[in-house]
């Protein structure tokens, strides 16, 4: 299909007057008011670093809160807030910053560099330059609020958000990457990661039907949520893997 954001990015980037450092921030996203001056100091600590990110903590709208939206694991998974802990952080290979808040350097467009039309753009963006040798760095100086809509509160939302999130396995498979560990071990060992999935896919569909028997409606419903992610990500990862020259068993 075609994405409206990743259209919109790229025509800032193709019409835009750029400077060195280019922010990518959601509509949903408030910055604290000294933002600016500390992606200026993080930058400035890493000049040899390409991406940046800081923390994303929660701003609630003013409506009950169910306590399953106030798991840590939701929270970031689903709500896309993400606090790194006090200090700089860098990037491990295979993962990426929320695309909702992030800054780079405009010299990673040089090469003509822009972000793919996918629902995961900015994560593309992002393992891309991993591959490419580039660096991320995460940083607790810069605050900025993802102010959650009510509807994303919703339990069948929240379930639609959490079935969604399968989409990583073709982040990480597709196209085949070096710097990504789970597109290295299906290239290395295609049938023992193959199995793998199976096996995930059963230890979390057991942990699905056991979620149900939880006494609490809320831990029931986050333990739901987390199970149903794992269990679409294991078979993604085994619908991703298909027609790959890269994950042969035959090779």
């Amino acid at each position: 299909g075609v994405y409206g954001k990743s259209h919109a990015l790229n025509r800032a980037l193709n019409e835009a007057k750029l400077g060195s450092i280019v922010a990518v921030l959601d509509d949903d996203i408030s910055v604290r008011g000294d933002w600016f001056h500390a992606v200026a100091a993080i930058c400035r600590r890493w000049p040899h670093a390409d991406f940046f990110t800081g923390n994303t903590v929660v701003v609630w709208p003013n409506v009950p809160i169910p306590e399953w939206a106030r798991s840590p694991a939701i929270r970031s998974g689903v709500l896309s807030c993400v606090e790194w802990g006090e200090g700089d952080r860098a990037l491990r290979d295979g993962q990426w910053f929320p695309g909702g808040h992030l800054w780079f350097r405009s010299r990673v467009l040089a090469s003509g560099r822009r972000f793919r039309d996918i629902w995961l753009t900015e994560p593309d963006f992002q393992l891309d330059l991993l591959e490419d040798g580039g660096s991320g760095i995460a940083s607790s100086e810069a605050v900025a609020g993802h102010r959650i809509q009510p509807q994303l509160l919703d339990p069948n939302v929240a379930l639609d958000r959490a079935r969604l999130a399968a989409q990583i396995a073709w982040l990480r498979l597709r196209p085949f990457r070096r710097s990504v560990p789970q597109a290295v071990r299906f290239n290395r060992h295609p049938l023992l990661a193959r199995a793998m999935c199976l096996f995930n896919y059963l230890r979390w569909r057991l942990a699905l039907g056991f979620s149900f028997l939880h006494p609490s409606f809320s831990r029931s419903f986050e333990l739901r949520m987390i199970a149903v992610e794992r269990m679409g990500i294991a078979l993604e990862y085994l619908r991703a893997s298909r027609g790959m020259s890269e994950y042969s068993c035959s090779k």
